[in-house]
């Protein structure tokens, strides 16, 4: 058998690629062929929204995750510094930067 994608490569298996469309021509020792497409997809990129609350001189600051969307759910989540792994952290100083 031989094989040739549509991205040049004659491998049996086709691995390493990004989303697209790629179609492979199988070809038997007689000429027979078949040819077949395949999809790859790609999910959206992560995007995270947070809201931040300014510390005063009476209370701290807090950040707090609203909302994540894109990439393949279920997610986890890692604060730094810290490595706390809630959706919001509380007792901050400071001034929150993006």
């Amino acid at each position: 058998m031989s094989y040739q994608w549509s991205n040049g490569s004659t491998s049996q298996n086709l691995s390493g690629v990004g989303a697209g469309v790629y179609t492979v021509t199988v070809r038997d020792a007689n000429g027979c062929q078949s040819v077949q497409s395949f999809t790859i997809t790609q999910p959206a990129e992560i995007v995270a929204t947070l809201r931040p609350t300014n510390a005063t001189c009476s209370t701290p600051g807090s950040i707090s995750l609203v909302s994540v969307t894109g990439g393949n759910a279920p997610y986890t989540y890692s604060w730094s510094p810290g490595g706390s792994t809630a959706t919001s952290l509380s007792g901050l100083s400071g001034v929150p930067t993006r």
